[in-house]
């Protein structure tokens, strides 16, 4: 009976000693210093400055609704998100810029909202954007309301500087009318 009990408390040594020593392999295997996959790893401001253009999809007899193209700029706050095995990241930021139509300029004042998906070179990202174009020369008739979703691609450049492109699908309405666009974006990301 002694022996028996002997053999039974070695098996169970033996036992935890494979189970703490798979665990330990498994923690060090896991805790290999891995290199940073986003344009910069910590949460902190970022710009977005992009050249921009949109081609009319409907309804482009009335002004402001043919095609337009200009520059904006957006500033934030970039947060990092790491869970569930993804590196990702979100930003928030308010904007402006100027569009150039065929029918006059249209000065953009938006939000910015951008999730993206950090990978080591290539990192794809969808975007939302909504806000006001302010007409400078008829404030009440031609300012309109915009709301412009896209998505595309970043490509790390540098240490903190990517550069970023894609499509999306701008709407705006105001002054009695509505317009589409199908839009391009086209820029640099800066996160210091």
């Amino acid at each position: 009976m002694l022996n028996e009990t002997m053999t039974n408390h070695k098996g169970i040594k033996g036992m935890i000693i494979i189970c703490a020593l798979t665990i330990f392999i498994f923690y060090t295997a896991d805790a290999q210093r891995r290199r940073p996959i986003t344009i910069n790893t910590g949460s902190g401001y970022v710009t977005i400055n992009e050249m921009t253009g949109g081609y009319g999809l409907a309804g482009t007899s009335s002004d402001y609704a043919d095609y337009f193209y200009g520059f904006t700029t957006t500033h934030g706050y970039q947060w990092n998100m790491r869970g569930l095995g993804v590196n990702q990241s979100m930003s928030g930021a308010m904007g402006a810029g100027i569009l150039i139509y065929e029918s006059g300029k249209l000065f953009p004042l938006f939000g910015d909202l951008r999730f993206t998906i950090n990978r080591t070179k290539v990192s794809p990202y969808f975007m939302a954007r909504g806000g006001i174009l302010i007409s400078s020369e008829n404030f009440d008739k031609l300012t309109q309301l915009f709301i412009n979703a896209g998505g595309g691609i970043n490509i790390k450049i540098a240490g903190s500087l990517a550069v970023n492109l894609g499509p999306g699908l701008l709407v705006q309405a105001g002054g009695g009318s509505r317009e589409s666009f199908a839009t391009m974006h086209a820029g640099l990301w800066f996160k210091p």
